[in-house]
């Protein structure tokens, strides 16, 4: 006996299930809903992640045979040209997929990689030891940091949160220096008590440091054009709602629902090869958006006799066909006429195309 395939209806009830805190028609969970339609796509979802979570481990642990990540890095070239290299790492069976892992790595951002060099130059810079001497001095820190264990490592990622003050004191060094994607919280934590960078692997991470970001403006301030949305009911109230930054804010939100934040520190090539590696992402919410009823970027330049002659046909659409034929003979001359059946095609569509405007 087959197996029956789940309709959309039911996985969309099981998706429900996994997020029982949820109600129908939260936000968040038709979100969810939405980047997988189906249980075929949460699955694969799964088999994915699982997939870079093995990588990632091969990969951590090949990385720790070496003492500094730039022999790693002249390692990791040269491993890309010669998979052969890895052979002392891997089973030969993984070989070839972590070989592709390897030079996906090469297709981060030149923007995000920007961001990491900007980074080994602050710590070296006075002002910025300045900054982390006072704040291991506030915590009876050894000047140059605790001695690295994993155990310390730890206790240090269970704990660290409960230092009084400490988390106030990682935010204002982080936006004193630029640094303020929430990832270099951990970072400059660690560097805090261990005088140590890890980037877990370096350049690998590089796709959580962006010079741009596309954000999903629509969804982020969750509006809509129902002016009762706002509070505004009565004819008076709406009035005064076509004169406020909400109704202002919500069309823009209609018009530009996506929008590219660009770092001030973006230049050309960042922008352009953000934009080239994640148009996949950007045109997935294009088609969240768009609306078929609108055909911008469809409707077509058409030549200026074909239109006038189109609208002549159909402003007399109710004339006998031999009558249209004449029209047009008598204004374009016999070479120009058309025949019923081309004639009856364009009132048709004529009529389809006003229809939908």
């Amino acid at each position: 006996m087959t197996s029956k395939t789940p309709s959309k209806k039911s996985w969309k009830s099981e998706l429900r299930a996994m997020y029982p805190e949820g109600k129908e028609g939260d936000e968040d969970f038709e979100d969810m809903y939405y980047y997988f339609p189906t249980k075929k796509s949460w699955l694969e979802m799964e088999e994915e992640s699982k997939r870079i979570d093995t990588l990632s481990d091969q990969f951590q642990k090949i990385r720790l045979t070496f003492n500094t990540d730039d022999e790693f890095e002249s390692f990791r070239v040269r491993a890309i040209k010669n998979n052969t290299l890895l052979q002392d790492y891997l089973e030969d069976k993984d070989i070839a997929d972590f070989a592709k892992y390897l030079k996906g790595m090469n297709e981060y951002d030149v923007g995000a990689k920007k961001i990491v060099y900007y980074f080994n130059d602050v710590i070296k810079r006075g002002d910025f030891q300045k900054e982390i001497k006072k704040i291991r001095k506030s915590y009876d820190m050894p000047e140059t940091g605790y001695i690295f264990t994993k155990e310390d490592n730890d206790l240090l990622n269970e704990k660290g949160s409960d230092i009084a003050g400490l988390d106030e004191k990682i935010n204002e060094l982080s936006i004193k220096f630029g640094l303020y994607s929430f990832v270099w919280y951990d970072i400059l934590r660690k560097y805090i008590f261990f005088n140590r960078i890890d980037f877990r692997g370096r350049i690998y991470s590089y796709s959580v440091f962006k010079l741009c970001k596309v954000v999903d403006e629509k969804q982020k301030h969750k509006i809509s054009l129902s002016p009762a949305d706002w509070g505004y009911e009565t004819e008076e109230d709406i009035k005064q709602y076509r004169e406020t930054e909400d109704y202002l804010k919500n069309r823009e939100d209609e018009e530009f629902p996506i929008s590219l934040r660009i770092s001030p520190y973006a230049s050309e090539r960042d922008i352009l090869s953000f934009i080239r590696r994640n148009f996949s992402d950007i045109s997935r919410l294009q088609k969240r958006y768009n609306l078929k009823h609108i055909g911008i970027g469809k409707v077509k330049k058409k030549n200026s006799f074909i239109k006038e002659r189109n609208d002549l046909i159909y402003e007399n659409r109710r004339l006998p066909r031999i009558e249209i034929m004449r029209l047009l003979t008598d204004k374009y001359g016999a070479d120009r006429t058309l025949d019923y059946a081309y004639i009856g095609k364009i009132i048709s569509l004529e009529t389809k195309k006003r229809k939908e405007v």
